[in-house]
């Protein structure tokens, strides 16, 4: 199709954007839970809110010679291994129970008990990923056969990004708000995770620039 203005041929020709919510977070508890699938499910989509991923980045030191001054890396990286997640709260409470007994593996207010380590069965994991691709409407090109087995939209040829964190244990368990006023709406709570380590999409010379 021909258009008249350069600049619209070069917006559209610019494919679609990668949208803020379409997204997965696949949280994979301790084996010390023994979490159902149920519970991961529930994890998945009760995910409420932002979901900030824990940016890396190069501390410098700086070079200078004859008044001009350069900025040089740093041999290390800053890097918080922190993630939180906000989750709407479950009428059963499963969920967030199931939260609270995997912070009760590192503490336990009621007994006043504390660990000062965290070994492999206290640790679990969470995926964070894209759903890339560009998308049209099932009456445009159909959307069956884009759909996977873990009901995340993919398309053909394109990366589908993902942050993965491992090592992952919960130093935080949000508690419930109440309010006595009319209007009622639905509860929430943070869970503060950290994590030993990460891999980012891209990194580690991902190919070639496309």
């Amino acid at each position: 199709m021909a258009y008249n203005a350069k600049a619209i041929q070069a917006l559209v020709e610019s494919g679609g954007d990668a949208m803020n919510n379409i997204f997965d977070v696949i949280i994979t508890f301790p084996a010390a839970i023994a979490a159902s699938e149920n519970m991961q499910q529930q994890a998945r989509v009760r995910i409420k809110g932002e979901v900030s991923i824990p940016e890396p980045s190069t501390p410098t030191y700086e070079i200078g010679y004859h008044g001009v001054a350069i900025n040089r890396p740093k041999t290390s990286m800053d890097l918080e291994r922190k993630l939180t997640l906000t989750f709407r709260l479950d009428a059963s409470y499963r969920l967030h129970q199931t939260f609270i007994l995997w912070h009760n593996l590192v503490t336990d207010p009621n007994l006043g008990s504390f660990a000062d380590t965290v070994d492999s069965t206290a640790q679990g994991s969470i995926v964070i990923r894209q759903l890339a691709g560009e998308f049209m409407a099932p009456g445009a090109n159909g959307m069956a056969g884009l759909l996977d087995t873990d009901a995340s939209v993919k398309q053909d040829n394109v990366v589908t990004p993902e942050w993965s964190f491992k090592g992952v244990w919960v130093g935080k368990v949000g508690q419930p708000k109440f309010s006595a006023g009319k209007e009622a709406t639905e509860q929430e709570y943070q869970v503060e995770f950290y994590f030993d380590d990460i891999a980012y999409p891209f990194y580690t010379g991902y190919g070639t620039h496309p």
